[in-house]
């Protein structure tokens, strides 16, 4: 099995999100030059790195509230 980069304590958040963020974009990207998702060309490729980020940091954005919510309500009951 591998292994999560969010799963490596001794990273910082930071480094964890890199390092999903660039094995996501680098993983992902040829497979959908592959499907023809969009043709091999420059405008197209910066179309999709933008989109690419403005989604990812949406559902990070998402996600990390949820989280913060949730470690917030066990800090109450843990008072």
């Amino acid at each position: 099995m591998g292994r999560s980069a969010f799963k490596i304590d001794n990273w910082s958040l930071l480094q964890q999100v890199e390092t999903h963020f660039l094995v996501t974009f680098f993983g992902f990207t040829p497979l959908a030059i592959l499907a023809g998702w969009f043709p091999l060309r420059w405008d197209w490729l910066i179309s999709y790195t933008i989109t690419f980020i403005i989604v990812y940091l949406v559902v990070w954005f998402l996600k990390m509230s949820i989280l913060k919510s949730q470690v917030e309500k066990v800090n109450q009951k843990l008072k």
